[in-house]
């Protein structure tokens, strides 16, 4: 800006005149109008480093400094920069601005109706950080999708889901969706029938229930409260087993895992039970009765809850497997 406002002095010390000194003037106030441009611009990336510097000390703080407002607030910026700024090169060339945006008036209507959806995105965004429904880096589902935001822009919301392909929502689809939001669970409910044949015996019934109620009564990880394990419905189809309970995991994987662990734990108490799994009802956990030994069908249903109880209080399962086989 310092050596533009030099060659600006000397053009005028040189005295010249006409088209020359015309040429001149306009190149330097288009080349002035440009650095002051890119002034203010870097001004504006300093702004933006500045916010987030402040979003990182309050990051556990309840404060306007947040990291999902400070891109919208930064690109905001640049582009009123960017607009400003090519409003006064023009008027400093010597043009009418306002004839210019009186003339873009007449086709103000074609305009906006062609301009509405963006519009309509560039409300939702607004919409979605007034309200907060999610975060940057939370994980949620929108629309069906299941992902982590990684990006609130002015026109959509960019979420990467589990298949790693990143997804671009509109703002104003998004704007008026049902949005779950996973990462502000308190807990995770883990929920699953078991489905078996009308010909599992009563007392069958009874001890599976009581087996899985002592397995997950062993687990650590599960919270106490609003846990059930019940016989939920009986039909022509057979007997199904209600199982839910809830876990207190952040990461998805460990959840996963989690699941699994108990999955296989209820597959040894059917083995025990002389129950196999076999394809059934969609959504379920279909069980069918093993008839390859009958030994527990001759006991009362005391002496196979006592069993059960045996099987699941924790000992070692390879000597309770071999006593099985021997009875």
């Amino acid at each position: 800006i310092v050596t533009i406002g030099f060659w600006y002095f000397c053009l005028n010390i040189l005295d010249f005149e006409g088209a020359v000194l015309k040429f001149f003037s306009m190149i330097l106030q288009i080349l002035l109008s440009y650095n002051l441009v890119r002034f203010f611009y870097d001004l504006s990336k300093a702004f933006t480093e500045y916010l987030e510097q402040k979003a990182a000390q309050q990051k556990d703080e309840d404060s306007i400094f947040d990291s999902q407002i400070i891109p919208f607030i930064s690109r905001s910026t640049r582009v009123v920069i960017i607009i400003i700024g090519t409003l006064m090169t023009v008027q400093n060339l010597g043009i009418n601005v306002m004839s210019i945006l009186a003339g873009l008036g007449v086709g103000g209507l074609a305009f906006a109706l062609a301009a509405r959806d963006m519009a309509a995105n560039l409300f939702g965004s607004v919409m979605i950080l007034l309200d907060r429904p999610f975060k940057i880096g939370d994980s949620v589902i929108i629309s069906a999708i299941e992902g982590d935001v990684e990006e609130i822009g002015f026109r959509c919301t960019r979420l990467r889901t589990l298949n790693d392909s990143l997804v671009s929502i509109p703002n104003a689809e998004v704007a008026n969706a049902k949005i779950e939001n996973l990462t502000l669970r308190r807990k995770r409910r883990i929920f699953f029938n078991l489905v078996l044949p009308p010909n599992v015996s009563k007392k069958k019934i009874e001890a599976m229930l009581e087996g899985t109620k002592i397995l997950l009564k062993n687990r650590s990880e599960i919270l106490e409260e609003n846990n059930f394990t019940l016989l939920k419905n009986i039909s022509t189809l057979g007997s199904e087993l209600s199982v839910s309970f809830f876990v207190q995991f952040k990461d998805w994987y460990d959840d996963q895992i989690f699941k699994q662990a108990v999955y296989l734990e209820i597959l040894s108490l059917l083995d025990f039970l002389n129950i196999s799994l076999v394809p059934n009802m969609e959504n379920h956990i279909s069980l069918e009765e093993s008839h390859t030994e009958e030994a527990l069908e001759e006991i009362s249903t005391e002496e196979l809850l006592n069993k059960v109880r045996k099987f699941t209080s924790g000992d070692s399962k390879t000597s309770q497997v071999n006593s099985k086989k021997n009875d």
